[in-house]
């Protein structure tokens, strides 16, 4: 039988598969990773599209499985419901390594046209946004 890379994930709490959890597969070299494949479990909990690494791809070395969380939320849940499970989900990565999340950070703040509070030197004023957030609040206004 041929070598291959495989995975099932179970979801141990709810009893059932993981569907829809994305996974990503980095191959490790030295101190430096690289991303294989990424894909999102199907309802049985495995990659869609057979093994992850089939023989003739696999080769020797380490690799990693990264699994990232579902974010989970209702049909009912707000803007802002739905914007905070993002953000629970992602400030992990955020934390783990902040340097290039707030190199991004500094260079597109977004700084209203007339701000109510200041903002660093570096922010930018983009009347685009201004009019998507006036929009927002005829659609969503504030709680």
């Amino acid at each position: 039988m041929a070598a291959k890379l495989s995975t099932h994930v179970l979801d141990t709490m709810n009893g059932c598969p993981a569907a829809s959890m994305v996974v990503e597969l980095h191959r490790l070299s030295g101190n430096a990773t690289g991303l294989v494949k990424s894909f999102a479990l199907n309802a049985d909990g495995r990659c869609g599209d057979g093994p992850l690494l089939d023989a003739a791809a696999m080769a020797a070395g380490r690799y990693r499985l990264v699994f990232h969380p579902t974010i989970e939320t209702t049909e009912t849940a707000t803007l802002q419901q739905i914007a905070q499970a993002c953000w629970d989900s992602f400030e992990p990565y955020v934390r783990k390594t902040p340097a290039p999340w707030l190199w991004m950070y500094k260079h597109w703040r977004y700084k209203p046209s007339h701000p109510d509070r200041p903002y660093p030197s570096y922010s930018q004023s983009w009347k685009a946004f201004d009019r998507l957030v006036a929009e927002s609040k005829t659609v969503n206004p504030p709680l």
